[in-house]
């Protein structure tokens, strides 16, 4: 199994605010049901671009999403150790996931 970079395109070459704008408001949603600390998630910096060939917003939930699993697990390790680490998501591997490992059934 490998990953279908192929079907990674982002034909702007960089993300538009838009996509930025509902990243945001994904990964803020997802922190606040969580109970993810809302300064934590603030910090989170997304890198990389493109967008998976969807009409929906695919691409900005599941970087969202990942941004939000990576933003609780260094909120416990700044209840641990006592210092938040940075947290870097990578959108287009976040997509790449989503696009690999969600397929339809039937």
């Amino acid at each position: 199994m490998s990953l279908d970079s192929s079907k990674f395109s982002d034909p702007r070459g960089l993300n538009s605010s838009e996509d930025e704008t509902r990243t945001q408001r994904f990964l803020t949603t997802i922190s606040r049901d969580l109970g993810i600390s809302s300064e934590i998630a603030a910090n989170v910096r997304i890198s990389d671009t493109g967008n998976l060939p969807s009409v929906f917003a695919v691409s900005d939930f599941a970087t969202a999403a990942v941004a939000a699993a990576a933003a609780a697990i260094a909120e416990f390790v700044a209840a641990r150790f006592g210092s938040t680490p940075q947290v870097v998501v990578s959108r287009r591997l976040s997509s790449l996931w989503f696009g690999w490992s969600v397929r339809p059934d039937g």
